[in-house]
């Protein structure tokens, strides 16, 4: 720590409170190294301590849920942080944070009058998290510049006037905040803030942004805009992200700094390639569908692009059957870069087998479905295996996320897989019969069957045991509706027939080349695993972390406990206390 460092007038502060604090408790001697490790400690690690600050991590929640004294908490109201506290420490610390993210009023509130050097500012879900209590307000009604010419108070019924006034003040601080903020590098307009303030018009807010001139990271789903006008306002942007379905989705003019574009529109194919074109360096871009609504799908992408392929690597869209072969036929060909591709909704055969044969840098595929149960894909009698190839071509993949998909075990074990460095698969494998002890011996012809289907599962077993890289192996997943009634139970239907059963007669001890797996699923699966089986995997499987089958949610209506899972998961927790037992729960994307 240099001496320039620190001021005398600075030292002067601070010895009085470390005295107050430590002086009783030591001897001369040892005081004057105490305040040099505490200078030091002041001077070199609160910086860093403050840096980055989340208001949903670490102690947050419980100070903000309980810094209210006028609220009644019991007999011990010691450990109570005030609204004094949270003022003090954002007016002593606050200057240090380069990066925030806030969820809760209060922290708005309390930061707004203080920061100036920030570089990230996110306020998340900031209406989830109000409370009941409620600040001391000043005397004005609004705050100026912004009173009158860009927001509105919000108009709804259930808050008092009190209330309405308060979030009224508090939506103009989180603008205050960023036009006291110039340099900041990444900011979200979050539709949170909808609940403070209303927008009345735009054009002062895009001029409050417009003077961010370092802002690279913009997410912005309160109001619309059109993209162009976007980027052309803010030259420095390299991501901008919109949860809103803009109709202004078309670009005409070149944007070399963009790197990362999502947008909620449903792109036409004209306008997705247009995209590509004029943002030659983009590499991620998402939207909620593309071609969907046209009548005839884009023709001339070859001379839209002039001929160069695109060097887009990540690509996040919405699958329907009717634009499938327009995808696999006039899109994925110009995408030969592409190393990530999300379908939401369902992949389709001609799409998979154009990024087997298009995408051979391909690392990562996921299939999305949020809303269908598993058993409804068993019952219709589609083509299934059409993903296979994913796996047997793309030498490059690492995450195989397709849990809705069913692979036939004689079709996935007549090749072996391309990805030697797979680290996550996700899918279901059936097989064409299962393994019936009670069979064993009653004829001839049947013990062969049996012994058949029993090198079937050892062979599915030899396959995965090759990939050595996984770290995430799921077999199954059950879809539960959390918005369902809890009155009545809820029929989803038995295990998945025809799938593995998980045993080490089966062929599962031969998994033990799998010494980087940390989490194991078989939700759904007719599975006939044991306690002997548990022994083996905590034995075999040193970083198991998470198994996904045995849980018991609580949280998810019409679920009768099953004794047996439940057995079974009690005597993991006795072997392994570390494991988790939880259910698979997809993120949906955009909201």
């Amino acid at each position: 720590m240099t001496s320039s460092s620190t001021t005398p007038t600075q030292d002067t502060i601070l010895l009085p409170e470390v005295l107050a604090t430590i002086g009783s408790f030591l001897d001369p001697p040892s005081l004057l190294p105490c305040l040099q490790v505490n200078k030091a400690w002041h001077y070199t690690f609160l910086p860093l301590l403050w840096e980055s600050i989340d208001d949903s991590l670490y102690s947050w929640p419980t100070i903000l849920e309980r810094h209210d004294t006028r609220q009644p908490h019991g007999n011990d109201n010691t450990n109570i942080k005030d609204e004094a506290w949270l003022r003090a420490v954002l007016t002593k610390h606050g200057h240090l944070i380069r990066h925030l993210t806030i969820h809760w009023i209060p922290i708005l509130d309390a930061d707004s009058e203080h920061r100036n050097d920030m570089r990230d500012w996110e306020p998340v879900d900031v209406d989830q998290k109000i409370n009941e209590r409620l600040l001391p307000l000043p005397d004005e009604y609004s705050l100026s510049p912004l009173q009158g010419n860009a927001l509105l108070p919000s108009k709804d019924w259930r808050k008092s006037d009190k209330k309405h006034r308060q979030d009224w003040i508090s939506g103009q601080r989180f603008w205050t905040l960023v036009l006291d903020n110039p340099k900041l590098r990444k900011l979200t307009i979050d539709r949170c803030l909808e609940d403070l303030c209303r927008v009345r018009s735009v054009d002062l807010l895009n001029k409050i942004i417009a003077g961010l001139h370092s802002l690279a990271t913009l997410e912005n789903t309160l109001y619309d805009e059109s993209i162009e006008t976007t980027l052309t306002r803010n030259l420095a942007l390299t991501s901008f992200r919109s949860a809103l379905g803009s109709p202004y989705a078309t670009i005409s003019t070149t944007f070399l700094g963009m790197r990362s574009l999502a947008t909620h529109s449903n792109l036409g194919s004209r306008d997705f390639f247009l995209i590509l074109r004029h943002l030659p360096n983009l590499r991620s871009l998402e939207c909620n569908g593309i071609g969907l609504f046209d009548m005839t799908f884009c023709p001339d992408a070859g001379q839209i692009l002039e001929g160069q392929p695109s060097k887009l690597r990540r690509l996040v869209y919405t699958g329907f059957i009717r634009v499938d072969r327009s995808i696999s036929t006039h899109v994925l060909p110009w995408l030969p870069h592409l190393q990530e591709l999300t379908c939401r909704r369902r992949l389709f055969p001609a799409t998979a087998k154009a990024l087997a044969a298009n995408c051979p840098n391909l690392e990562v595929l996921r299939q999305e479905n949020f809303s269908e149960p598993i058993h409804c894909f068993q019952s219709l009698g589609e083509e299934r295996d059409f993903l296979l190839p994913v796996l047997q071509e793309c030498s490059k993949l690492r995450v195989f996320d397709a849990i809705h998909h069913r692979i036939d075990a004689d079709l996935l074990t007549k090749k072996p897989f391309a990805c030697a460095g797979l680290e996550t698969f996700r899918c279901q494998v059936v097989v064409t019969e299962r393994v019936n002890q009670d069979d064993a011996g009653v004829a001839i012809p049947a013990e062969r069957t049996n012994r058949a289907l029993q090198e079937q599962q050892h062979r599915i077993y030899d396959h995965f045991a090759e990939l050595t890289q996984l770290s995430t192996l799921d077999l199954g997943y059950l879809w539960r509706d959390p918005e369902a009634g809890r009155a009545a139970y809820i029929d989803y239907g038995g295990p998945i027939e025809r799938t593995l059963e998980l045993t080490l007669e089966s062929g599962l001890d031969r998994l033990s080349t799998l010494k980087n797996l940390q989490v194991f699923g078989f939700e759904g699966v007719d599975f006939k695993l044991s306690k002997l089986e548990l022994e083996w995997m905590v034995v075999n499987w040193p970083r198991l972390r998470v198994l996904r089958g045995l849980q018991h949610d609580v949280t998810l209506p019409g679920l009768v406990r099953d004794e047996r899972k439940a057995e079974l998961c009690e005597y993991m927790q006795v072997l392994k206390p570390e494991v988790k037992h939880q259910m698979l729960r997809l993120d949906c994307g955009f909201e």
